[in-house]
């Protein structure tokens, strides 16, 4: 190293070795999880590395479950696996709960793999305010090949049209999508390489809640009839998004 540069830096010259002017890149190469869409200061960072402890799974119909699965993982060794009942509402969900940070832009970002008979597949994310509710949801419809966000009213809205996303356990996606909780409006949604502008869509704001905190949910539902699994790895909640 030449004299009077630091051992961190990125001047002077070096032959075998060459500096690094973002950190994220060298917290990835270090293992961090949080690689796809570095966008955002982490909250919650999720791999399942210790388990189902950090979330609070939640089921619905016949032979639904939340399990832990090793071997099959995007990063590291476990993952989450997602079993969606076959009746009722037919679901299998992942679910975390934060006090609320400041208002603004807010990112949900996961991982997953896709079952042919999944319905739909869902980024839900919900601002309590103690009066009202402030609901921002994007849904990948499978059966209509859709990818379709949650307006006034409850109503989805179809955003793109003839979305073709492969099935099979080892078939890895990622998909995020950021919702601005101080303007009530939608940000983006991205879906591996693709990115959707989606600024000027409000969000679906509904009465009533419970005391002031955010919860997020990761959604796989089932078409009737079937036990679709879905799985879940690296769900990162944001705040500060650009």
């Amino acid at each position: 190293m030449a004299h009077g540069t630091p051992d961190w830096g990125l001047v002077g010259p070096k032959r075998t070795v060459f500096g690094l002017d973002d950190v994220g890149e060298a917290a990835v190469r270090l293992g961090s999880p949080h690689l796809w869409d570095r966008r955002g200061d982490s909250i919650i960072i999720d791999n399942f590395g210790e388990g189902l402890g950090m979330t609070r799974p939640e089921t619905h119909g016949l032979g639904a479950s939340v399990d832990l699965r090793g071997g099959h993982a995007f990063h590291g060794a476990f993952c989450a696996q997602l079993t969606a009942g076959s009746t009722g509402i037919r679901q299998a969900n992942l679910r975390y709960y934060h006090g609320l940070p400041l208002a603004g832009p807010i990112g949900l970002e996961f991982s997953f793999t896709l079952h042919a008979d999944v319905s739909t597949l869902s980024w839900e994310m919900h601002w309590h305010l103690g009066t009202e509710i402030l609901q921002c949801e994007v849904a990948y419809n499978h059966v209509a090949s859709t990818l379709e966000w949650e307006g006034p009213g409850s109503v989805m809205h179809v955003f793109v049209a003839g979305v073709n996303i492969d099935v099979g356990d080892r078939l890895w996606n990622t998909g995020k999508l950021v919702g601005d909780f101080e303007t009530r409006q939608y940000v983006r949604f991205l879906l591996n390489g693709n990115v959707y502008d989606l600024s000027g869509n409000a969000l679906n704001v509904v009465a009533g809640g419970t005391n002031p905190h955010l919860g997020v949910f990761v959604e796989n539902y089932a078409t009737p009839g079937n036990n679709p699994v879905v799985l879940v790895d690296r769900v990162i909640l944001t705040q500060n998004e650009p």
